[in-house]
């Protein structure tokens, strides 16, 4: 899917910037939160991934909010109220043609939505609700809210790649990862500035609905992440009761941030909640890194350990890479008997993962040859398919023992990070007419070799 074009629509006075994709034919009304810029969304990858998910079944019309990415930013002189908020949602509605839509909001963009539900129910047909709450503050007679003190945020650290604001309540899996902090506080500062961002949050938290839950009339689907420090299940839960056809459904995990946790479990619960029906997370391209794992002399090591020592030796190292993948937020694809193959949706975290790999193998005496790249995938029930998945493969037996070897496309998605490559020269891999230059990552940044 290229990039789409962004348009502006007049809502009051105020420019809305809005994109429109996909191939499906529902049309999915797409309400983001505070973070977030509609033109560089698409070089996030795991954004870019399940936005082309969602397109794949319905037709989507996805925008900034007011105050947020490339729509007008909110100005300390002129005083916003969620009604704004919700003409937003018409003006937008408006543009898609006016019929009903289905809407899918997400976090700060939910009460809105639910007001623009309850007082359009001819205007939507569905709507899905991801980290919902009728009201964030606590009071007397909403016991679950969060206390006035930690409403009250100063955004010092806005846009900081080395602390971003709130990454460890946003993405907790993720806090420790150097690159993703750098991809996180390039997002804030995209969608907006410290004072802007104060701005949004400042009007966002005080957000009351409680009175529009129960006049929603369309159906609902509430989508809430168990452990979400940030917006507790317990706020999806009390609308759940409220709502007079609302279902919730409660996915495992932490990061209130779900793209790299729970991305394929929305898609699919999204897309048979609005279609009917679920390809089980199978959304046709997406983009991934790729990891091949193999271990060196594997029969020769089993012939002299015997069968049974092998065995147990090989599924102990399966445990531990097993173990390490998913520290590592990849998925396992399939066990290749002496190897494996997985996935990851961020490439530092596929070399983290590697690096780690070749330290479980020598532990256990063994070596490996880890082959790395980034590409276009397609899942086909629980396997992996396309070009950039045998080239990976190519790339894993071109390496040698105890050595990991990525594609030029792999080091190009990490420039200017912390990451240092050594060129490890052209290789001629099966299939494939010219030659492939591939790196190796290494660890000693006093190397002259860099980027």
């Amino acid at each position: 899917m290229d990039r789409p074009e962004t348009r502006y629509i007049d809502s009051g006075g105020t420019a809305i910037a809005y994109q429109e994709f996909g191939d499906g034919t529902e049309p999915l009304l797409v309400v983001g939160a505070q973070m977030n810029h509609i033109e560089t969304m698409w070089e996030v990858p795991v954004m870019a991934r399940h936005m082309r998910q969602l397109g794949s079944f319905a037709r989507i019309t996805f925008f900034d909010r007011r105050g947020v990415g490339q729509s007008d930013r909110l100005s300390p002189e002129v005083t916003t109220t969620i009604d704004d908020h919700v003409a937003d949602i018409g003006a937008i509605v408006e543009a898609m043609g006016g019929a009903p839509v289905k809407v899918f909001a997400n976090a700060e963009g939910c009460a809105p939505a639910i007001v623009f539900a309850a007082q359009n129910p001819h205007q939507v047909s569905q709507l899905v609700l991801y980290a919902a709450t009728a009201r964030l503050g606590h009071a007397d007679d909403y016991p679950i809210g969060i206390p006035d003190e930690y409403l009250r945020v100063e955004f010092n650290t806005w846009g900081d790649a080395q602390s971003p604001q709130a990454i460890g309540l946003i993405t907790p899996s993720m806090e420790n990862d150097p690159e993703w902090r750098s991809t996180y506080a390039r997002m804030q500062r995209l969608s907006g500035s410290p004072r802007s961002a104060e701005r949004f949050w400042g009007l966002t938290s005080t957000f009351d609905v409680r009175d529009s839950a129960p006049l929603v009339r369309c159906p609902v689907l509430l989508l809430h992440v168990v452990g979400d420090r940030l917006y507790p299940v317990s706020h999806g839960r009390w609308l759940r009761e409220r709502i007079p056809d609302a279902q919730l459904l409660e996915l495992e995990g932490s990061d209130h941030f779900y793209f790299h946790e729970n991305a394929d479990a929305i898609a699919a619960a999204i897309e048979e909640f609005i279609v009917g029906t679920s390809r089980s997370g199978s959304y046709g391209q997406e983009l991934a890194t790729i990891v091949f794992v193999d271990i060196v002399d594997s029969t020769p090591t089993a012939t002299q350990l015997g069968t049974r020592a092998w065995r147990e030796k090989l599924d102990l190292v399966d445990q531990s890479l097993s173990t390490e993948v998913g520290r590592h937020s990849g998925r396992i694809v399939k066990d290749l008997g002496d190897g494996l193959l997985a996935c990851f949706s961020i490439p530092s975290a596929a070399i983290d993962f590697a690096e780690d790999a070749h330290l479980v193998a020598a532990r256990h005496d063994l070596q490996l040859r880890v082959g790395i790249h980034i590409g276009e995938i397609e899942r086909r029930d629980d396997d992996v398919i396309g070009p950039a998945v045998n080239v990976a493969a190519r790339i894993q037996t071109a390496a040698r023992p105890a050595q990991t070897l990525v594609s030029q496309g792999v080091r190009e998605a990490l420039h200017g990070g912390r990451r240092v490559f050594t060129p490890a020269g052209d290789h001629e891999l099966k299939g494939f007419d010219e030659a492939w230059p591939l790196f190796q990552p290494v660890t000693d940044s006093s190397t002259e070799r860099t980027f």
